[in-house]
């Protein structure tokens, strides 16, 4: 039996429930009869198409839900269109009915609102449905109530002793890493759904590039705050934003626009709450002179139109609950608000981790030894649990992490000697880290060593490549997406992922790291040196691989808007996984390489002089407020102008590359104007110095300011941007 069967059954015993294996295919069976007691069988092999097959899904899908609708009930809505909130529950002794589970007012009427799609094409959201119901569903029922008992007193559910400061507008939950922010978030978050009085909630995760970006987090509150506050806020919301590219409006205009005015519109209702996790988790910039991270200007930007908008914009009674580590930024900005903090050292967090070490021990059982004489196996669960407790240092990733070791670890037969060999790792320095506390940097040290500690240096090229690939993947990727983007068989990338699965979230159709802990871990001087990627080189790799995959891309798999795709104006719908991901973070991977003058110049150069790719990163780099892609389009050294001499035919060579992506109007104006409204300095002198650009050229219209129709050239709209207050 497979690893992930293993899992399967191990995870079925410790949570005491029955398992359903449902099977659509025409075998064999083999040795997965194991797990089939309980099969739910369609074949639907030699049927792949018509009413047959349309009729046996019907009956497996009734089966499935007369035996799982009675003990799990219907399934709660939480930030969905109606259409997508339908539920079947149990009716009679095994009869089925479709009703639909009740939601907001609003969202029963999306699916047919004119409105609301054209707003969702605009905006294009993200959904956060089945983060919250996953994450909220982690935590075992009584651990972590003293932080919700005080975030639900200062939303005004519950009586609260300390009254100080509790009528103030934002709450900052903050804590270490690994101490259950995205826990709570999602408890409190799915708890004022159920209440009706969430109207908005955003997750950052740096793994994922729209997670992380602070004009996506603007865009996807917006939507589903105006899903809520009627038709006459969507149709205003609709106008406001007109056919403009609303992704490149300046952050305070999208807050004013998007959040503000929704809000307003809502001041007569229920007193309603925003959430927003994990705000140490926005985009950081790279500081390319030792790769080092700093706070962006964007996220910084973002993090004080924030705060100030709650203080002085949203209406009162609207509640804002932001979770983060203590990074400098985000204390800066929201250290004055009420905040809660999960603290290492409370005696709560500690009876916290002795309940879910409990818990789990209890569930793991079956895989006791017998006790010695004199004892009995609760007493053995109730000693070991405390062992477990002990070693986690107070973290709670180090207990979540170090059960699912044990549980999805093959070699594990005895629970006791393996809590004693946990023990012996713990007792060996790791080495110390800032961002990583000695305990995890232990606990995964002990799963890496495990995995591939036998392994000889040269043999673990591969493991680097797929593990630095994932730490620094925009967007995760299937196990099939991985490998074609790296362009190895499957079968060694799963060889690779399979002894990490405590380490890996494979709950969807993707695989990412666990927690950002692990993704540190793996960048610290921690981790063991073959194993080590610095940020330079994989994103430089990752680069190559996305070039080589759009080179090898059949032009007409984009409908013949490559050039737009390629420039990150339009998405690659319909594409490949592979190609769609190449298209949509080419440009993020390179911008993100530190030392673009040494080592890989050449392959930079020969990148630029390629027609497909040249104009795109250009109208890129414009479009999203990029100087570093303007740069690199042209060859331009951020220390020393160009990278080669300011010769006519570089120049001119660089006018003609800038000269392609108007032609085909990457954008709506030229790029100098494009830039100079955005209010881009530093792109604009980019582009007057390298790139031959015209300080006279004229360009469309700017949001509610018509300058198309008067003649403005981008040093009218330059000096008009520079005055306005």
């Amino acid at each position: 039996v497979s690893a992930n069967c293993m899992r399967e059954m191990d995870l079925a015993a410790d949570e005491r429930k029955p398992m359903i294996p449902v099977r659509t295919d025409n075998g064999p069976f083999l040795r997965c009869a194991i797990i089939t007691a309980g099969l739910l069988y369609a074949d639907l092999a030699n049927n792949k198409a018509g009413a047959e097959r349309a009729a046996k899904l019907e009956q497996l899908a009734d089966e499935i839900v007369r035996r799982v609708a009675p003990p799990v009930g219907a399934r709660p809505a939480l930030l969905l269109p109606a259409s997508e909130t339908a539920a079947l529950v149990a009716e009679g002794d095994g009869g089925t009915s479709h009703a639909p589970v009740a939601t907001a007012p609003v969202a029963a009427a999306e699916a047919d609102c004119e409105v609301l799609r054209s707003l969702r094409e605009k905006l294009r959201p993200l959904d956060f449905d089945g983060d919250i119901i996953e994450r909220s569903s982690r935590r075992l029922p009584g651990t972590r109530e003293h932080v919700l008992h005080d975030i639900r007193g200062w939303l005004g559910d519950d009586e609260r002793l300390d009254t100080a400061n509790a009528d103030a507008a934002v709450l900052w939950l903050q804590g270490a890493a690994g101490t259950g922010k995205s826990v709570v978030h999602a408890s409190i978050t799915r708890e004022l759904e159920q209440a009706q009085r969430l109207a908005a909630t955003f997750r950052c995760d740096r793994a994922v590039a729209e997670r992380c970006s602070p004009r996506r987090v603007l865009t996807t509150l917006g939507y589903q705050i105006v899903r809520r506050a009627g038709a006459e806020a969507q149709r205003d919301l609709d106008a406001a934003v007109g056919v403009e590219e609303v992704h490149g409006w300046p952050l305070a205009a999208l807050f004013e626009v998007l959040v503000a005015r929704p809000l307003q519109a809502m001041a007569g209702q229920r007193k309603v709450v925003v959430t927003i996790d994990a705000l140490d988790e926005l985009a950081r910039a790279v500081d390319g002179g030792n790769g080092a991270e700093s706070g962006s200007g964007e996220r910084t930007e973002f993090l004080r139109v924030l705060a100030e908008g709650w203080q002085n914009v949203v209406p009162a009674g609207v509640r804002l609950v932001v979770t983060g580590r203590p990074d400098d930024d985000v204390r800066r900005t929201f250290g004055g608000f009420e905040v809660c903090e999960l603290r290492l050292d409370s005696p709560s967090n500690l009876r916290d981790i002795e309940a879910y070490s409990a818990h789990r021990m209890g569930g793991l059982r079956h895989r006791l030894a017998a006790p010695t004489a004199g004892h009995t196996v609760d007493e053995l669960v109730r000693e070991l649990a405390g062992r477990m407790a002990g070693l986690a240092d107070r973290l709670f990733i180090w207990i979540v992490v170090a059960y699912d070791e044990i549980l999805c670890s093959w070699r594990v037969r005895d629970v006791a000697k393996e809590v004693e060999r946990l023990a012996a790792a713990m007792a060996r320095p790791a080495g110390v880290d800032a961002a990583v506390p000695s305990a995890l940097g232990a606990l995964y040290g002990r799963v890496f060593d495990e995995a591939f500690g036998a392994m000889a240096e040269d043999e673990l090229g591969l493991v680097r490549v797929v593990l630095g690939a994932i730490r620094h993947l925009r967007r995760p990727l299937s196990e099939s997406g991985l490998a074609g983007l790296l362009n190895v068989p499957v079968a060694e990338v799963r060889w690779v992922l399979l002894p990490l699965n405590s380490l890996l979230d494979c709950s969807g159709e993707t695989v990412k790291l666990l927690h950002k802990s692990v993704a540190d871990y793996l960048g610290s001087g921690l981790a063991p040196a073959a194993l080590r990627t610095d940020s330079s080189s994989a994103e430089m790799a990752l680069f190559k691989k996305c070039v080589d995959v759009l080179a090898a891309a059949n032009s007409t798999v984009f409908g013949g808007r490559e050039a737009w795709v390629l420039a990150g104006v339009e998405e690659a719908v319909g594409a490949s996984e592979i190609v769609e991901y190449a298209a949509s973070y080419w440009h993020e991977h390179l911008v993100a390489i530190s030392d673009v003058e040494v080592g890989d110049w050449d392959a930079l150069s020969a990148f630029r002089r390629r027609s497909r790719f040249g104009p795109g990163l250009l109208a890129f780099g414009v479009l999203h407020g990029r100087p570093d892609a303007i740069r690199l389009a042209l060859g331009c050294s951020k220390s020393r102008g160009m990278h080669h001499e300011h010769s006519k035919a570089v120049l001119g060579a660089n006018a003609a590359l800038r000269l392609d992506a108007e032609k085909v109007k990457l954008l709506p104006s030229p790029l100098l104007y494009e830039a100079a409204k955005s209010g881009d300095a530093e792109s604009c002198a980019i582009l007057l110095e390298c790139a031959g650009a015209d300080v006279g050229c004229r360009g469309a219209s700017f949001g509610d300011r018509q300058f198309g129709e008067h003649n403005w050239t981008a040093l009218h709209v330059s000096a008009f941007i520079e005055s306005e207050p």
